[in-house]
């Protein structure tokens, strides 16, 4: 087995990355534009359903010091990021299987077993040769340039965070899978280790209308896990997760692999994973938070992706071919 880990604490560090081989991965394309033209789609749906309030979020920030429209990544010690009832990073209690539907890699459904087995043994996660002639991770999201994965303010992330889960529970609502366009809006999702003051008990004036927001778009299982996710929630850069899989792939990793995420978020590794490596391959992701890993659910359709803690997963021994990840350790 490969096992590709950095220890990249907090992200991004504050000051932007400028250097050629990220303007490269970020070179405007054909596939860019139409992207981009995608993520201008807005479902009427919505418009029914009515939207929170995002525009209250370019309100001016207030004089109190903590910048809330500034261009930065903040880490989970940074003082900007502290706020006064933050939670801790334990375990909350959910619903059965985290009260993920679907068969989002929960419980024995979809797993591989077989009704009549005995005992609790590990699973099986899914076949482990693709059908003939299928195209592998077809109906899985492709992360370009065009989708802006972990850029913009602190607002902005917020904004669309907030977008991204009105965008799943319309989505899950529905009973549906996401569309292309739907699929580069829950890309956006960035968590929220560097937003944590929406979560305050009086959140400053210039988060308020953020926090009411979320408030009324999760319910109290779903706020207390993404509260909770808050000292972790850190996701990798693109240009880090690439560095990585480069890696990877000097290390030999072949096309056709098993791979594990065992703290997948959203799922950028699976998204930013090389052409080259994808005939054939096999990807499970494992993420705590309840939210996020719905959204991972309908961005990586055809990977195993269990919604509970890394330590509750039940997975098979000498299985995997690679473990690849970028744990906010601390």
């Amino acid at each position: 087995m490969v096992t590709m880990a950095l220890d990249y604490k907090g992200g991004q560090s504050r000051r932007p990355i400028r250097n050629s081989a990220q303007l490269e991965l970020f070179a405007t394309t054909d596939d860019d534009a139409a992207a981009a033209e995608q993520l201008e789609v807005r479902d009427e749906r919505e418009e029914r359903n009515g939207r929170p309030h995002f525009e209250a979020l370019a309100d001016p920030p207030a004089t109190d010091g903590r910048g809330a429209g500034e261009e930065r990544s903040v880490g989970a010690g940074d003082p900007g990021n502290a706020g006064t009832d933050r939670g801790s990073a334990v375990r909350t209690a959910h619903g059965a299987e985290d009260g993920v539907s679907r068969g989002v890699g929960v419980g024995d459904a979809g797993m591989g077993f077989s009704p009549d087995r005995g005992g609790d043994g590990p699973a099986i996660v899914r076949g482990l040769d693709p059908e003939p002639g299928s195209p592998s991770a077809s109906r899985d999201f492709r992360i370009i340039g065009a989708h802006r994965i972990g850029e913009g303010s602190l607002r902005e992330k917020a904004r669309a965070n907030l977008e991204a889960i009105q965008t799943l529970k319309s989505i899950e609502a529905e009973g549906r899978d996401a569309s292309g366009a739907e699929q580069a809006q829950l890309a956006r999702y960035a968590g929220w280790g560097a937003l944590a003051s929406v979560f305050d008990r009086d959140p400053p004036r210039e988060w308020e209308q953020a926090a009411e927001d979320l408030r009324e778009l999760l319910s109290e299982e779903e706020y207390a896990s993404a509260r909770a996710s808050t000292p972790n929630a850190h996701f990798t850069s693109p240009v880090v997760i690439q560095a990585i899989w480069q890696a990877m792939q000097r290390l030999g990793l072949p096309a056709g692999a098993q791979v594990l995420e065992p703290s997948m978020g959203v799922g950028h590794f699976f998204g930013l994973m090389p052409e080259e490596l994808l005939p054939g391959s096999r990807r499970t992701g494992v993420e705590l938070d309840s939210i996020t890993a719905r959204i991972a659910k309908y961005l990586y359709p055809n990977a195993t992706i269990f919604a509970k803690g890394f330590e509750e997963t039940p997975l098979p021994d000498n299985f995997f071919d690679a473990v690849i990840g970028n744990v906010p350790f601390g």
